[in-house]
């Protein structure tokens, strides 16, 4: 049985769901670099943000998505 190829967006959701409340900073890092993966995948900071359950502030100011600043 074929399995999808997984995208950025499906990691980033997995990072993010395993999550603790206070991530150390090398998760921070990683969802970083899963975020900027999900961006070059094509994938709007909305997008990111939904699926990854964070703040489109984050996500725009790493991303350097002045839009997403408002």
């Amino acid at each position: 049985m074929d399995t999808p190829p997984t995208t950025a967006l499906d990691r980033l959701a997995d990072l993010t769901a395993e999550l603790p409340e206070v991530p150390r900073p090398q998760e921070v890092e990683r969802v970083a670099a899963a975020v900027r993966a999900a961006a070059l995948d094509g994938a709007s900071t909305d997008r990111i943000a939904t699926v990854g359950h964070l703040s489109v502030r984050w996500v725009g100011d790493l991303l350097g998505d002045s839009s997403a600043n408002g």
